[in-house]
């Protein structure tokens, strides 16, 4: 008896996409927490991307990468669709899209540190 209707093989070069995913995805949060700590960086001097390129530079590519590393999640669910693969469906928007969009928002509404800390990936 077969259990699913479609088998998935992983290819070599899809650890590749992972491990790039997670790079972005550390790079986002690495920004956010420089974005948070913005006053101690200039008083010892870091350069970081807030303090050289500026507050709102860093939130644009912050908020493209976010977008684009959602793009990904968001082309799988069509895949999935065409399966009948419902309940993957259902818990990717609900935990992994879900989660991307609700930073982006706060990240270009925020402008204080404690509303850049509530923008935190939830991962």
């Amino acid at each position: 008896m077969q259990l699913l209707k479609y088998t998935l093989t992983v290819s070599s070069d899809y650890h590749f996409f992972i491990q790039f995913y997670a790079f972005i995805i550390s790079l986002i949060r690495e920004v956010i927490k420089d974005m948070e700590d913005l006053e101690g960086d200039e008083k010892y001097g870091c350069k970081t991307m807030p303090i050289v390129w500026g507050m709102p530079a860093a939130k644009v590519l912050t908020a493209l990468w976010i977008i684009g590393s959602i793009r990904h999640p968001v082309v799988l669910q069509f895949y999935a669709m065409h399966l009948g693969w419902w309940w993957s469906i259902l818990y990717s928007v609900a935990t992994i899209i879900i989660s991307f969009i609700v930073p982006i928002a706060q990240l270009l509404s925020g402008t204080g540190a404690q509303r850049l800390s509530s923008s935190k990936l939830r991962c």
